[in-house]
């Protein structure tokens, strides 16, 4: 990606848009991506991979999307 790398994007947008998900996809391993900023833990799919490897992992995240948002509807706002 031209002028900006994977982790830098994801960062501008999850800065617009918190709790976004963001799946990075890699011919490196995930261990050689942690010393590019990726954050261990984050969401990793190794090329090559499977159509269905790919859906399953899009489907995971969609999942802990969903189960945050529930969680925090079930939070109680605190006072402004």
């Amino acid at each position: 990606m031209p002028n900006m790398s994977g982790p830098e994007l994801a960062a501008r947008l999850r800065r617009v848009q918190p709790g976004l998900p963001v799946l990075f996809i890699s011919g490196y391993s995930g261990r050689a991506l942690t010393q590019h900023g990726i954050e261990a833990g984050t969401a990793f799919l190794a090329k090559p991979f499977q159509q269905e490897a790919l859906a399953a992992k899009v489907a995971e995240l969609l999942k802990i999307q969903k189960e945050a948002k529930a969680e925090n509807r079930r939070q109680p706002k605190a006072d402004s």
